[in-house]
């Protein structure tokens, strides 16, 4: 429909790069995200004269309009070190993610600003191979495990929704999928 779409024109010569700032909208009220998203760069004698329709939908219909880039989780990281530690270094310098450090000749678990680096792990168990190899004994100091009742959710918008948006309306429509399969479920009882 009409209300549903908007066109942009642009027209412009190089040399320069042209921007989506450089996209003039039929709709005052629609504009783009940002400003400064190169299009295309132009060389002197170079001109490029477009129209383009932006149009209102839905991811349902095609991933070009979803408003997440990037959507994941795991399970939180749980990272014990044991008594047998014995302060060596070797998994803090082989860790990827800078997660863990020596203090008082003990490998920890490093604070930044207050807050445990714990979460940042990526259970790659380097740092238990690191830790074996220093011929330590029968079984690493360290040991990564995964606590299956908590997880890391991590959602990375387009600029179209804000994240906190983005979850608040995943979760409306679970919410609503929900309701309907239980109302099927219970008519069929």
């Amino acid at each position: 429909c009409p209300g549903c779409r908007v066109t942009f024109s642009l027209s412009a010569e190089g040399p320069k790069m042209v921007t989506s700032g450089d996209l003039i909208s039929m709709d005052p009220k629609t504009v783009p995200v940002l400003d400064n998203i190169p299009i295309i760069k132009l060389w002197e004698g170079q001109k490029v004269v477009l129209e383009a329709t932006a149009e209102v939908n839905y991811g349902k219909e095609h991933a070009k309009w979803e408003p997440t880039l990037a959507c994941g989780y795991k399970e939180f990281p749980v990272i014990t070190i044991s008594e047998k530690c014995d302060g060596c270094g070797k998994c803090v310098s082989e860790c990827p993610r800078d997660v863990l450090e020596i203090a008082d000749g003990k490998v920890s678990i490093r604070v930044v600003n207050g807050e445990s680096k714990e979460k940042d792990c990526s259970m790659c168990r380097l740092c238990e191979t690191a830790c074996m190899d220093s011929e330590i004994g029968d079984e690493s100091a360290i040991k990564i495990d995964a606590d299956s009742t908590r997880f890391i959710f991590v959602v990375e918008s387009d600029g179209s929704l804000p994240v906190k948006e983005i979850i608040e309306r995943a979760l409306l429509h679970i919410k609503s999928v929900s309701t309907d399969l239980i109302d099927a479920l219970q008519e069929g009882l």
